[in-house]
């Protein structure tokens, strides 16, 4: 998948030279956990370089899923205000830039065209996700 590029082709070159100006460059260590299932990081995450494994309690503490380059990680929770549905475990050293939900907030609340770019792109984002599982659970159901 490539989340990050769905969310940055609904956004302005300005906007995103905002999104990679307000966040911070982080890098990740091997085994270490970014986001963890059941608590809230309060940012979203653009995967820059390397790759998580991800985890759910539900898939029996087994990864159910990589998200690698290119991808974006924490919008649920940002979106719900809920905590994180799955674990994430850097599989190698792997960048990110982890923009903290306030500074995301002002900008939403202080630019509303910024804003309705923004909520598009995460509503391509879901709408990609659910059809790309959607289309994963059916093949399982295949004969």
């Amino acid at each position: 998948m490539q989340e990050a590029l769905i969310l940055l082709q609904e956004l302005t070159a300005a906007d995103v030279q905002w999104v990679f100006t307000a966040g911070v460059e982080e890098c990740i260590a091997p085994g270490t956990t970014l986001i963890r299932e059941g608590e809230t990081t309060e940012a979203i995450f653009i995967v820059f370089m390397g790759a998580f494994q991800v985890r759910t309690r539900a898939g029996g503490e087994r990864v159910v899923a990589t998200v690698g380059a290119n991808e974006i990680v924490g919008e649920m929770s940002f979106l719900e205000r809920r905590p994180h549905s799955a674990t994430l475990i850097a599989n190698e050293d792997t960048w990110v830039v982890r923009l903290p939900w306030g500074v995301l907030e002002a900008k939403l609340c202080s630019d509303t065209a910024f804003a309705a770019r923004f909520y598009r792109s995460l509503a391509v984002l879901a709408s990609r996700r659910l059809r790309e599982t959607t289309q994963m659970l059916g093949a399982y159901g295949s004969p």
